[in-house]
C-alpha cells in the first residue's frame, strides 16, 4: 500500500465527514486513513503526542497528516505524489504546496512560502499538510511532534531533515488545505456518540481497541510503492 493518511479528529463531526469525502474522491486509491479520536479534548499538546502513540497502526510505504479541520482540494493527489516517487527513486521527504486561512495581513496563506520553495524549509514556513514521508523515518522521528508545546508540525519536519533527508519538491498548485486557524480549539456542536455515528456513515472499519480504518486500498487495482 502507498499511503497511511493520518487523521486527527475530535468534536469535529461535519469537518470530519467532508474530510473522509475528500479522501474518497482520489483517483488513485492506493491508501488506508486511520484515525486518532478524541472524545475528552484533551487538548493539542496531548494531540501532538498522539502520533507516536499511534505509530505501531502505520502501514503505508508512506505517511501524510491530514487533521479533522483540513481536506485534500486536488482529487489527483495521490495519483501526482505516488508518480512522483516512482519517478524518482522513491524518496524520503517529498513537500508539495498547501493552503491555509489568512493570518495578518501580511502572511502568506500556501505552504511551504515563495522563500523557502525549491531550497531549505525553515521554521513558520511550512505545516503538515506540506510533506509526506517514508513510514520507516515517519516512525523513527514522528517522537519529535510532541516535544514542545507548540509547532509539532516543524519540529518533526526538522528532525527530518537535520537527519540528513533532502526535500523533493512537487511543483503543482495546493493539494491540500486547512480550513481553520483552530490550534485545537475550535469545535462543532456534537453529541456523544458522535464519531461513531460519522464511522457508520462513512463505512469505517472497526480493527477492535479504537483502530479506525478507510480501507480504500483493499478495492484498489493499482500497484504497489517500493
Amino acid at each position: 500500500m502507498f499511503l497511511t493518511i493520518v487523521t486527527r479528529t475530535c468534536q469535529r463531526p461535519q469537518f470530519l465527514k467532508e474530510n473522509i469525502h475528500s479522501v474518497k474522491s482520489q483517483t488513485v486509491q492506493e491508501l488506508e486513513q486511520i484515525f486518532i479520536v478524541d472524545r475528552q479534548k484533551k487538548g493539542i499538546q496531548q494531540a501532538d503526542k498522539s502520533f507516536v502513540e499511534n505509530r505501531h497502526r502505520i502501514d503505508g510505504e508512506y505517511v501524510m497528516i491530514l487533521d479533522d479541520d483540513c481536506w485534500l482540494i486536488d482529487d489527483r493527489f495521490v495519483e501526482k505524489t505516488l508518480a512522483y516517487v516512482h519517478d524518482n527513486e522513491y524518496p524520503v521527504l517529498l513537500l508539495f504546496r498547501s493552503k491555509r486561512p489568512a493570518g495578518p495581513p501580511s502572511a502568506e496563506t500556501v505552504f511551504p512560502t515563495r522563500a523557502v520553495w525549491g531550497k531549505t524549509p525553515l521554521h513558520q514556513t511550512t505545516n503538515c499538510l506540506c510533506y509526506m514521508v517514508k513510514a520507516p523515518v515517519w516512525k523513527d522521528k514522528i517522537e519529535h511532534f510532541g516535544i514542545k508545546p507548540w509547532g509539532g508540525d516543524w519540529w518533526f519536519l526538522e528532525s527530518v531533515l537535520s537527519a540528513g533527508h533532502k526535500p523533493n519538491w512537487l511543483d503543482t498548485g495546493p493539494m491540500a488545505e486547512s480550513r481553520q486557524l483552530g490550534r485545537g480549539k475550535l469545535f462543532e456542536q456534537a453529541a456523544p456518540g458522535w464519531f461513531e455515528k460519522v464511522a457508520t456513515q462513512e463505512g469505517l472499519a472497526d480493527l477492535g481497541k479504537d483502530d479506525w480504518r478507510l480501507q480504500l486500498w483493499k478495492d484498489c487495482e493499482c500497484g504497489n510503492a517500493k
